[in-house]
């Protein structure tokens, strides 16, 4: 079914996108947590409906304390933050009620990038707020779990609109940031380009008009029939037989050539 193939895909980008963060967070490069905020922007809005939501260290000045995101109209405010321990938490919460907040926001949202905490105490909590903001551990510390169960639920035309927000950040394998950067501005045009000759590269490699035996991890099964739309393609496997040899790179477009090159150095091409 087309919707099991987008959530599918859904599902794959934010697993990208997890371990984008991880990875950056491993190496101590904190400036990934402002590039998600704008990637996490029109999601919240077509997830959860908050349409006027607005990146507050840009309209508010840099580092607005307490929050991060904000939405005027539905009064509610986001945190974003890798960090899902208690501490976390009871400071985000000391700042909203330190700057009174909570008389502009009627709820607070903390979204963790990484995996929360299974619980938290609601006694250390309830301590800090006083009653002066209306806070569940359960229902407002999120992760993307909870975004995808929300997904879940859509029908077929919300689910593509998810998709293409988060293709455009993690199609290739990479932040769009990091992307238009390696091909100079016309991200969106490669991108078509390369996905189409890609498909005949390894539709040749693998002689079939729409399917390839390999598994969701990218081994050679002969048992397992997967569209190629639907896979990651390792680099380094052994396709059946030699690559064939009337689709050489030095045919390609230079530009195109580029953008392969780069994909060469990761270790999947995403279709």
């Amino acid at each position: 079914m087309h919707l099991e193939q987008t959530q599918q895909r859904i599902r794959n980008l934010m697993s990208f996108f997890v371990t984008e963060i991880k990875a950056a967070t491993a190496m101590e490069k904190t400036d990934i947590n402002k590039v998600s905020e704008n990637v996490l922007i029109p999601l919240f809005a077509e997830i959860y409906g908050f349409e006027n939501i607005k990146n507050l260290n840009f309209t508010e000045g840099s580092n607005f304390p307490g929050i991060d995101l904000g939405d005027e109209t539905a009064k509610v405010a986001f945190q974003i933050t890798a960090t899902p321990n208690i501490s976390k938490i009871k400071h985000t919460l000391n700042k909203f009620i330190e700057y009174e907040l909570y008389k502009k926001y009627d709820r607070l949202i903390i979204y963790v990038l990484l995996e929360k905490q299974n619980s938290y105490s609601n006694k250390e909590i309830n301590k800090i707020i006083q009653g002066k903001l209306n806070f569940n551990p359960k229902q407002d510390i999120l992760d993307y779990r909870d975004v995808l169960k929300a997904i879940n639920q859509f029908q077929i035309e919300k689910a593509l609109i998810i998709k293409t927000l988060l293709e455009a950040n993690f199609g290739t394998g990479k932040m769009q940031v990091e992307s238009e950067e390696l091909v100079d501005g016309s991200h969106k045009k490669l991108n078509s380009e390369l996905e189409e000759t890609l498909k005949l590269y390894f539709t040749k490699c693998f002689e079939d008009d729409e399917f390839a035996e390999l598994d969701q991890a990218g081994e050679t099964d002969p048992e397992s029939r997967t569209l190629l739309e639907q896979i990651f393609i390792d680099l380094d496997i052994k396709i059946r037989g030699e690559k064939p040899i009337k689709l050489r790179l030095e045919d390609l477009p230079e530009s195109t050539r580029r953008k392969f090159f780069y994909l060469e150095e990761a270790d999947d091409i995403p279709f």
